[in-house]
């Protein structure tokens, strides 16, 4: 526990040094006229008839002030150090708020720069790290457990806030009466050394707690996920009882906390009530101290022991959020020791020849098929499509191309140069990719595009969707560019979805255009008129692409059928459906794939697109001619 808090300490010291020190010198000013403010009652008691005569302290200050009055050649009278007194105390109210403000100032600027490299560190992570993590843990981390860090920085620095203020009140307290001070400062001591154990366990309790969190926050986000997977297999009960369980660890965490919490404090209120006590006791019994000494150490103590009780419950919290820390700086650190290179390193890679695959090997786990001596050689221009069953390395192909994985054997050669982790990441500036999984965002169609080429201009995008088929689509909504998809796209179909993703991609120039399963949601006619304009476009463009539907590879220059991770066949569409390609011509049969005309067919289809288009140009001139009319 002690090298986390050093270590949050430095941290917290390293990210923002400059509002640091404002905030904790704001600290010190408002302490200081706490302090003050005390120390100013000592001269309105004497005004107000106290007798303080020998009583070295107290006349000490009394004497003062009435020496700072002769210089201004005013007296001190009761009103006026009355007066005097309200707004010292108005002062340090406002400077109270100032230091509150410093203090959020702090924590926010810490949390956000904690989340800013977290984020960082796992976007650059290497891509098999990430593939064998829980996303939910990342998410988990950024949310909750930075959130909960911040509440560490606010607690941490208001506890400094309340310990100064102690000291203040601490040296005013010795001043009247050293063997009173000690006596109670022993007694404070003992406490904390009797609650040692305790803050412990509050600490322990706050490592469940982030567990507890960890597992509550992945387990509602797989149930939202799989609802309605959930009432389509009638498994409502089972996804009850599975988020119930998380919620009820989580549960148990805040109470388990809750309680260690509510045990200490209530044991530390009556101690320090205890000694507090003993101190009256003893200044009036034994030592026998002044009237008006005793007053204002009791005037000081009342105010002393609410920041002391106070210093012990934030220290309490501390020690509980603490934990939340401990889980972003390790995830932090373990994301950064697995970084991809931050800048590329040797020549900038650009498909211009071929891309080869000589020998790879690549398993995601140790004894795991994975792919296995592949031999593959990719001309730029061409369109090459991966065929097989599933499980067999198709995706796993593609993002060994992408860079995103490294081979354990072999290599991977882009016009005779290397693959590697250092020119990786300036390989993939050259590349396209459509996923299985659609990826796009609660913004409008515009800026959906422009996440993946921010400077592309209005012709560039609507080159673009033409290329995807996606032209009409967008023309039809009803405020064009600038209509809003929902959630992941929620207001459009799939297969809308998959030609918005494709536009994307073809928006980027790409020299390599990666589709993996990329157009499983389109209808046959829609997918005939997106492979023509890639075929169009493949002198600048070159196509790596894998379909479970078979009838999407008849576009493709070059087939290659992939069986237990191995390339098993290579050839043309009509070359693998023939003898000599028996493994392919067993999927075609298994999908009873046909050979239509494809003459024919391309020529009703460009028709019906075309006749589409029309259709929606000519209703959007009658809305915009009926708007001008209204």
């Amino acid at each position: 526990m002690r090298r986390l808090v050093f270590s949050y300490v430095t941290n917290l010291a390293a990210y923002g040094p400059v509002r640091l020190i404002a905030a904790v010198g704001m600290i010190i000013v408002c302490s200081l006229t706490e302090g003050v403010s005390i120390a100013f009652l000592i001269p309105v008691l004497q005004a107000a008839g106290l007798d303080l005569e020998n009583q070295t302290a107290t006349e000490s200050i009394a004497k003062a002030v009435t020496l700072g009055f002769a210089v201004f050649g005013a007296q001190p009278t009761l009103p006026l150090l009355l007066m005097i007194f309200i707004s010292i105390v108005g002062a340090r109210s406002l400077l109270s708020r100032a230091q509150s403000v410093a203090i959020f100032a702090v924590e926010q600027h810490f949390v956000l720069a904690l989340r800013q490299r977290l984020h960082q560190a796992i976007t650059n992570a290497d891509w098999l790290f990430l593939c064998r993590s829980r996303s939910t843990d990342f998410t988990h981390a950024l949310t909750e457990e930075a959130a909960r860090l911040g509440g560490a920085t606010f607690v941490l620095l208001t506890l400094a806030a309340d310990l100064t203020v102690s000291a203040v009140f601490v040296v005013l307290a010795f001043a009247l009466s050293g063997i009173i001070t000690v006596l109670v400062l022993g007694a404070g001591a003992l406490l904390l050394v009797a609650h040692h154990q305790m803050v412990h366990k509050i600490h322990s309790a706050g490592n469940e707690l982030s567990a507890a969190l960890k597992a509550f926050y992945a387990a509602t986000i797989d149930q939202m996920e799989s609802l309605k997977a959930a009432k389509a297999s009638g498994a409502q009960e089972r996804s009850i009882v599975l988020f119930t369980g998380a919620a009820m660890r989580l549960s148990a965490a805040y109470t388990a906390i809750s309680r260690h919490q509510a045990a200490t404090g209530s044991w530390f209120e009556i101690g320090s009530t205890v000694a507090l006590c003993l101190m009256l006791y003893i200044a009036v019994a034994m030592i026998r101290l002044p009237a008006s000494a005793i007053l204002t150490l009791l005037l000081i103590f009342w105010r002393l022991m609410p920041r002391l009780t106070s210093a012990h419950q934030h220290l309490r919290s501390f020690a509980s959020v603490l934990p939340a820390f401990g889980t972003v700086i390790d995830m932090t650190k373990r994301c950064e020791e697995v970084a991809e290179p931050p800048q590329p390193t040797g020549p900038l890679l650009a498909l211009t020849h071929t891309l080869r695959f000589e020998g790879v090997c690549f398993s995601y786990r140790a004894g795991g098929t994975g792919v296995r001596d592949i031999d593959l050689v990719i001309e730029q221009g061409t369109i090459v499509a991966l065929v097989g069953p599933s499980g067999v390395g198709k995706s796993t192909i593609l993002d060994l191309a992408m860079g995103l994985l490294s081979p354990h054997s072999g290599r991977i050669v882009i016009d005779g140069v290397p693959l590697t982790l250092g020119n990786a990441r300036g390989w993939r500036h050259q590349l396209g990719y459509v996923g299985p999984e659609t990826t796009l965002f609660h913004l409008s169609v515009r800026n959906n595009l422009l996440w993946a080429q921010p400077k592309a201009t209005d012709g560039e995008i609507f080159e673009a969707l033409r290329l995807a088929a996606a032209e009409a689509l967008v023309l039809s909504l009803p405020e064009g560019l600038d209509t809003l998809i929902g959630d992941r796209g929620v207001l459009l179909s799939q297969g809308e979805c998959q030609r918005l993703a494709l536009a994307r991609a073809l928006l980027r120039r790409p020299r390599l255009l990666i589709l993996d399963e990329a157009t499983n949601n389109l209808d046959v006619e829609t997918e005939i008129l997106v492979m023509q304009a890639l075929r169009r476009d493949r002198a600048e463009m070159t196509v790596l692409l894998t379909a479970h539907r078979l009838a999407t590879l008849r576009w493709a220059d070059v087939i290659h059928v992939l069986e237990d991770g191995r390339l098993v066949e290579s050839g043309y569409w009509d070359d693998l459906g023939e003898p000599s390609g028996p493994r392919f011509r067993a999927l075609c049969e298994a999908q009873r794939t046909l050979r239509p005309d494809f003459a024919t067919l391309e020529v009703v289809h460009r028709n019906r697109a075309h006749a589409a288009l029309e259709r929606v140009v000519q209703n959007v001139h009658s809305n915009s001619g009926a708007r001008r009319r209204n």
